[in-house]
């Protein structure tokens, strides 16, 4: 079993597994299951093309998941990620001849869930084996990968995402995306499109506007983030808009408001200013304004 995948996939150098492997489907044994994820849980693959969660990490995007796909009748239960995010999980709907449940891909950036008729089983050894671009995004992957390869492999809690988002005026362009904490990019991209609901396509925007007063000031040290290993502290933070764009403005770190131009890069410049704190998904987007400056 997975003799196929094992032979396309190569776990990346170096990681170990996860301590906490991905419990079993509440709602039966599914065949090959086990056996995947106490070999590799949390481990990445061909650089960080996919990745398998661990308990933890598949416990968060399983509360994201109910969150945004809740017209879902029955729960997802989240098994492995893709390099941009996207969600491979358990489909409590749907089986096959044999009564196994089929995979779904669940794309969180829009909401969008894409049926894939193939078991835990079948989906790890022919279906990204076979044809990995389907499911996986995998040319893409390459396109940015060869462009970005000091950013290889993407860690446990890293993802590739649009530096801009393309609902905020972001170009769909290879050099719009950048890696970012899986967590801080799953909030944010849910509150953003949250507050655009009741505006029209192709509202201008002109900037976003962010509360960070439920966070408190973190003490002098440093933090891991998408950018590297940043210094945190009342003088350290400011200095971390020139570090992700050239022309991002500054963002203090007391701040308790803080308005963002549509044209900085949000995630590299605001959310790494408040991710000392260490829950990133605390960030509060209060409303997006329209150019003409209307709020929402």
């Amino acid at each position: 079993m997975f003799e196929r995948f094992l032979g396309a996939f190569r776990p990346i150098p170096g990681e170990e597994p996860a301590s906490d492997p991905r419990r079993e489907w509440p709602y039966g044994e599914v065949r090959g299951f086990r056996e995947l994820m106490d070999a590799f849980a949390g481990r990445g693959f061909n650089g960080g093309v996919y990745r398998l969660h661990c308990e933890s990490s598949g416990a968060v995007a399983d509360e994201m998941v109910r969150g945004r796909f809740s017209w879902l009748e029955e729960p997802a239960y989240c098994f492995g990620y893709t390099w941009n995010g996207m969600q491979l999980a358990l489909d409590g709907e749907r089986r096959d001849a044999n009564g196994e449940p089929l995979v779904v891909l669940l794309d969180p950036s829009d909401g969008t869930a894409f049926e894939i008729d193939a078991s835990f089983e079948v989906f790890h050894d022919a279906e990204i084996v076979d044809d990995p671009d389907n499911s996986l995004d995998s040319e893409l992957f390459d396109a940015w990968s060869w462009a970005y390869q000091n950013m290889l492999p993407l860690k446990r809690n890293e993802i590739v995402a649009y530096k801009i988002p393309l609902v905020l005026g972001g170009g769909d362009t290879i050099e719009n995306m950048g890696v970012i904490d899986f967590e801080v990019e799953w909030s944010l991209t849910r509150q953003i499109r949250d507050q655009l609901q009741s505006l029209t396509d192709g509202t201008p925007i002109r900037r976003v506007q962010i509360d960070l007063t439920e966070l408190k000031s973190p003490q002098s040290g440093s933090v891991s983030t998408g950018l590297g290993r940043l210094p945190v502290g009342p003088s350290a933070l400011g200095n971390l808009g020139s570090r992700a764009r050239r022309d991002a403005v500054p963002c203090p770190l007391d701040a308790g408001i803080v308005d963002v131009p549509n044209h900085v890069d949000l995630r590299s410049y605001l959310v790494r200013a408040a991710i000392g704190q260490g829950n990133p998904s605390q960030l509060v987007v209060t409303w997006v304004e329209e150019a003409t400056g209307a709020t929402t």
